[in-house]
């Protein structure tokens, strides 16, 4: 089949991915959340920038992930109504009926004979779509997963962080520095007929972002998680992956 072998690439990239990532969070939530974020103990200003950076080194494979699976998807949900007309054509012209005059049994049979073949190739391209959507499924379900797990850092984090800002020069250096690093990165984009735009909220000292998703009506059909530290590329293409989700 012709995109088994991108199928198998993707897999693997998953698998690779998923058992990095769920080995550093489960092993940072045992640590840190042992039973949940409401009673877990603040993180020293050092351990959080640990977090910072182990949740940043997860997310971003994840978002680059789907965004390598996001044009193979888009291809798939193509195909399904252009192998249906083309079905339907192959059926119609079984149907027709064959001349008589200045008709070989030759060309009977080389027309019938690539009927069969076309009928054979949209069957065959049918079940890679098939396979193909069981594969972008995968990656979704994948991805989703570790973003759950990656939220209950994130409460720890936003928990935490007005504290060690106060406590930690270092660490307010850092979320300064990240903050900063936001305003350079877009704050609006349009994506599959949706606005993507960063909103923002004051909440002590510190500016906490997060990314909406309006449709064609005006509507909020998706409201980010809310952050201190991530990026608005990250946010935003957070936003992306919900996006997908609403569209499948």
């Amino acid at each position: 089949m012709a995109l088994d072998g991108l199928y198998k690439i993707i897999i693997k990239n998953k698998h690779t991915i998923r058992q990095k990532a769920e080995d550093r969070i489960n092993s940072l939530v045992d640590e840190y959340i042992p039973d949940s974020v409401e009673d877990a103990p603040c993180p020293t200003p050092a351990e959080l920038e640990r977090i910072l950076a182990i949740r940043e080194q997860i997310r971003q494979p994840l978002l680059t992930l789907n965004k390598k699976v996001e044009p193979l998807s888009n291809f798939l949900e193509k195909l399904p109504p252009i192998l249906e007309t083309i079905q339907i054509i192959i059926t119609t012209l079984k149907l027709l009926p064959i001349p008589g005059i200045a008709t070989t049994a030759g060309l009977v049979v080389t027309f019938g004979d690539t009927l069969a073949f076309l009928k054979d190739k949209v069957r065959d391209f049918k079940q890679e779509v098939r396979n193909g959507t069981q594969v972008i499924d995968g990656v979704n379900e994948t991805i989703q997963d570790i973003l759950t797990k990656l939220a209950e850092l994130d409460e720890l984090i936003e928990k935490c962080s007005e504290g060690a800002i106060e406590e930690s020069p270092e660490f307010a250096a850092l979320i300064e520095g990240q903050q900063k690093q936001n305003n350079e990165n877009p704050l609006e984009e349009e994506y599959r007929g949706y606005q993507i735009k960063i909103e923002e909220e004051k909440v002590g000292k510190l500016t906490r972002r997060f990314a909406v998703a309006i449709n064609s009506k005006g509507e909020r059909s998706v409201v980010g998680n809310k952050s201190f530290s991530a990026t608005t590329k990250i946010l935003i293409d957070e936003a992306k992956f919900e996006v997908d989700k609403l569209l499948q």
